[in-house]
């Protein structure tokens, strides 16, 4: 008799289910496609500074504090989806200002905005591989050249 196969008590051989056999597999990052961006206005004796974009549907809502660090600075950080491009401005002192920091494009009404692009989610894997699985924190401990030769062996 086989080793699945059992007798009933009415004396009928049941079949029962071969146990599933099981693989060893590695340990799957969760990479997150939300990544923390640092907004920064950069030398100004504004008194007050407003970020707004696609990301606040253009509400005018995220007050930019000073930075404490630097007296002519103002600076945030928002956590974004990066598989999304985001367009945005900063209001100074009730003036539309764009910032050289990041790249300029046109929107459909022709005005100029900055923007942050999409990244793909490869990019991301990549990027999460890069920084030793946490995005938006560069690993200092692992020299750049061996970076270089694990992204070669996996293209």
């Amino acid at each position: 008799m086989p080793p699945h196969a059992l007798p009933s008590s009415s004396g009928q051989i049941t079949h029962r289910r071969t146990p599933p056999s099981f693989i060893e597999l590695p340990r799957l990052k969760r990479i997150s496609t939300l990544q923390r961006v640092l907004f920064r206005w950069h030398h100004s004796s504004a008194t007050r500074v407003i970020l707004t974009g696609t990301f606040d549907n253009w509400k005018q809502s995220i007050v930019v504090p000073r930075d404490s660090n630097y007296v002519d600075e103002f600076s945030i950080v928002l956590v974004l989806d990066r598989l999304v491009r985001h367009e945005f401005k900063f209001l100074v002192d009730g003036e539309w200002r764009c910032s050289y920091a990041f790249p300029t494009s046109f929107d459909e009404s022709g005005f100029v905005n900055n923007c942050i692009e999409a990244v793909s989610v490869d990019t991301l894997s990549d990027m999460a591989f890069e920084q030793g699985g946490f995005i938006g924190k560069r690993r200092t401990d692992v020299p750049s050249d061996r970076i270089a030769d694990k992204r070669a062996r996996r293209h």
